[in-house]
């Protein structure tokens, strides 16, 4: 008889072993079908922008303030950034984060299931292998055995419920988004609203479909029944115990016992009692397929609903939308920082912030106008700014000094620290007139050259650095000069500013790729030109000189064709 026993425990152990472990892999399966569910959220909360395009610009604390121990931001401070971002794109990206939150939350309650049955079992075993008839003899412990293994299984219910609140929470959200309704930033509807589990279906028929969550299938109303009761009433038994049978002396299997159950799933009730044990029903042993029923609902639901999102959300063109965000975001970011240091940049931070906007200088141009608007420049800052970004910034100095014409206190009217940053830029570009053409401000190159010679008769001697001055000062009265340039520019008419005294250097222009010149047949331009209307000659120190003249005085030039 006891050998009999022995074997049929055997036998059961192992069962039970693998009946858990397939439940383990199920719920762990259901946490990762999860993860699919963000993307889908995602795609349907940004159907008219790329979010994967502004997901690198946006800041950490977008993401963590408030929600998560890797921010140590205040209050004070976040609610200081939440209104510098106060526009549409900014609430919408707060709210999803909002919502991820739900989402984490919901993964996490279903990781807790798993730990909460592994500490049963690990004091319990998942079956009984003997009737109730069999029992010779029974004891009820209420040790803290029996403390710990009832924690744990209420804890099953408690998580396991939780996650039938937070998915309704997340299923709310989508079936109440509307894209319009983000001018201001406002809390989630589902905790505004006290948004809780409930059979009512919150905006989607299809998840009311049979064997999903808003069916409430009877797993689903036992689990919120156990829960409800040990959340408002406490636990099952009135004294937490475990009972340890024997038959004819040897112990058996030890069980907890479970309250009758309806069909629908409530507990058995009359009056203010609700805890009959007619049926000698054994939680340690039920609860395995109660859980596996209940994970199989959620991840049905969690499926359906991402099929529902995923055909209500439209494919547009999103191109133009997204920019508009990201210059949004971008400029958000700056005027942030800018509220939180009181309004004001000192000369290192507005440096710091520049060489993160200057390489996207065609979208952030507005952006950099509005800190550099006012700023009085010295000879020093205004180099730093236009080479901000480094090499990255390198195709836009030419916009940035233009912009810095414009917006600084100070540049239009010194002459000489003008002339002084329009070589900085003029020399360490490229593609100028290029860039001109980009500008968002009246700027004529030639017409601006005419103003710093009025302005700067003597520049020629007193500006020029040494060896600039030195290659001037040996010119002749009358200069030969070339210049290389395609057949879009020699139609124009309207010719570059740079000139050499190489005509076999002057070549190298005539197919420059940086100055983006199309076609296949180009020209060397020649000329001669007065010593007295070069504009400047200029070039980097221990290295080949540009001779400057202004388009205006360009006379009688001849053309040699050059095919390419």
């Amino acid at each position: 008889m006891l050998e009999s026993i022995t074997n049929d425990c055997k036998k059961e152990c192992a069962e039970s072993r693998e009946t858990l472990s397939a439940l383990y892999r199920q719920i762990e399966d259901l946490t990762e079908e999860v993860a699919p569910l963000y993307d889908v959220i995602e795609d349907y909360f940004f159907q008219d922008i790329d979010y994967h395009q502004l997901e690198p610009i946006l800041p950490k604390w977008i993401a963590d303030s408030g929600r998560s121990p890797e921010s140590a931001m205040s209050k004070e401070n976040y609610e200081k950034l939440r209104q510098a971002y106060n526009d549409s794109f900014s609430n919408r990206i707060i709210h999803w984060y909002d919502v991820q939150i739900i989402l984490a939350a919901f993964q996490d309650r279903l990781v807790a299931v798993e730990r909460h049955l592994e500490e049963t079992y690990r004091l319990i075993p998942a079956y009984c292998i003997h009737e109730d008839s069999e029992y010779t003899a029974c004891t009820r412990g209420m040790d803290d055995t029996a403390t710990k293994v009832h924690t744990s299984i209420n804890e099953v219910f408690v998580a396991l419920a939780s996650s039938f609140d937070l998915l309704t929470k997340i299923v709310y959200e989508c079936s109440q988004f509307d894209l319009a309704k983000f001018s201001v930033y406002k809390r989630l509807k589902s905790r505004s609203e006290g948004i809780l589990y409930k059979k009512t279906n919150f905006g989607f028929d299809e998840l009311k479909k049979e064997g999903l969550l808003y069916s409430e299938p009877a797993c689903v109303r036992t689990v919120c029944s156990f829960r409800d009761e040990f959340i408002h009433n406490g636990s099952w038994d009135y004294r937490c115990a475990v009972y340890y049978p024997v038959i004819d002396g040897k112990p058996v299997e030890p069980f907890i016992l479970m309250p009758d159950v309806d069909e629908t799933g409530l507990l058995v009730s009359s009056g203010s009692r609700n805890k009959f044990y007619s049926k000698g029903d054994k939680i340690n042993v039920l609860l395995p397929g109660l859980v596996k029923d209940v994970i199989d609902v959620l991840n049905k639901t969690v499926v359906e609903l991402k099929s529902v999102l995923v055909l209500k959300t439209a494919t547009n063109n999103k191109d133009k939308a997204t920019k508009v965000a990201m210059f949004t975001l971008i400029r958000n970011q700056v005027m942030g920082a800018k509220a939180l240091a009181g309004g004001k940049f000192a000369p290192k931070d507005l440096l710091k912030w520049m060489d993160f906007l200057m390489p996207q200088f065609l979208m952030t141009a507005p952006i950099i106008g509005e800190l550099c608007r006012g700023i009085s420049l010295t000879e020093d800052l205004g180099q730093q700014l236009i080479y901000s970004g480094y090499e990255k910034g390198r195709p836009y100095r030419m916009l940035m000094f233009v912009l810095l014409l414009n917006e600084s206190k100070n540049l239009k009217t010194e002459y000489k620290l003008a002339y002084h940053l329009l070589k900085e830029a003029y020399l360490m570009t490229d593609n100028i007139y290029g860039q001109l053409k980009c500008s968002t401000y009246p700027f004529v190159l030639m017409d601006y050259l005419d103003e710093l010679e009025k302005a700067l008769p003597n520049r020629n001697p007193e500006e020029l650095e040494a060896e600039e001055k030195m290659l001037f000062e040996s010119l002749p009265e009358h200069v030969k000069v070339y210049r290389g340039m395609g057949d879009e520019e020699r139609q124009s008419g309207n010719f570059g500013i740079s000139w050499t005294l190489d005509d076999k250097y002057a070549l190298n222009y005539v197919f420059y790729k940086k100055n983006e010149v199309k076609g296949t047949v180009g020209w060397r331009a020649e000329m001669e030109i007065d010593k007295n209307d070069i504009f400047a000659v200029w070039g980097v120190k221990g290295e080949r000189k540009e001779i400057v003249i202004n388009p205006k005085k360009c006379m009688d030039v001849v053309f040699m064709k050059v095919t390419k």
